[in-house]
């Protein structure tokens, strides 16, 4: 199985969930927008990596730690809808770090 589509599916969702997140929160206008460039970038990321460019790869390998942890503390603070991006962002996390996702970019 490819692992090129399988990333970029992933990060197409978490855009699409920042997305929603976004839209949820139009009335507050710093939050919505912050939240669609969030969007923005996980799916700039997901096309890199469809693209072969190792170093936006290694930009999405933050931006999933970065998921990881903010889902965390969501999810300690109450928010269990966060334990869904807190476990995607996990599995990718180690599909994008692996070795056989960089030796299919090549």
């Amino acid at each position: 199985m490819r692992l090129k589509p399988v990333v970029f599916s992933v990060f197409l969702l978490l855009s699409i969930y920042f997305l929603g997140i976004g839209v949820l929160s139009y009335g507050e206008r710093f939050t919505f927008a912050g939240y669609i460039v969030v969007a923005l970038m996980h799916l700039a990321v997901g096309v890199g990596i469809l693209r072969n460019s190792n170093a936006l790869r290694q930009l999405g390998s933050y931006f999933l730690l970065l998921d990881f942890l903010f889902g965390l503390l969501w999810t300690l603070i109450g928010e269990r809808t966060a334990l869904v991006i807190m476990f995607v962002s996990a599995l990718a996390l180690v599909l994008v770090t692996s070795d056989e996702l960089r030796k299919e970019m090549y």
